[in-house]
């Protein structure tokens, strides 16, 4: 007797189950499919528009220079203001505009010449700047320029494509 109503528990619980998670998942793909939609109308409608149509608009290729600045020499002692207020200075002679993350970013690295390990905390200076050969250069003569002026065996300077939608 007490398998026969054990066994009608759990049949009638499976049965229910099911039941449900038919109708769940017939209500979550209709859900799905409407989201979709309004989805996909959303975007029709601001590609359309034809306010946007038209601004004369172009995609120029540019790229984000991102330089990390050591905060400490080799040797320990705090960098100078001063040198960190140079660089500052001329990117924004250069480019007009730069960005700096005064947070601390903790970094390491192996020297490949000698294995020597360097553990550095970085100030991060960056920059969004048309991507051409002459900016490029810019940016290699820079990094020379830094590990002279930071004393380092070397900065990092990297980029990273963007393409900016902007306004003619």
């Amino acid at each position: 007797m007490i398998k026969n109503s054990m066994f009608f528990t759990l049949t009638t619980m499976f049965l229910v189950v099911v039941a449900f998670s038919g109708i769940l998942s017939s209500v979550i793909s209709v859900q799905a499919q409407s989201n979709n939609i309004t989805t996909a109308g959303t975007i029709d409608q601001l590609i359309s528009n034809p306010t946007e149509q038209d601004r004369e608009s172009s995609l120029e290729p540019q790229f984000k220079a991102e330089i990390l600045i050591p905060t400490h020499y080799n040797n320990g002692t705090s960098i100078e203001q001063e040198k960190y207020n140079a660089l500052f200075n001329e990117l924004v002679k250069e480019f007009g505009a730069v960005s700096e993350n005064n947070s601390t970013i903790n970094g390491y690295w192996i020297n490949p010449q000698d294995n020597k390990a360097y553990v550095d905390k970085n100030k991060v200076y960056w920059i969004i700047v048309p991507d051409t050969e002459e900016n490029r250069q810019y940016f290699a003569n820079l990094k020379s320029k830094l590990e002279s002026l930071f004393d380092q065996e070397s900065i990092l300077i990297y980029f990273t494509p963007v393409l900016s939608l902007l306004s003619k």
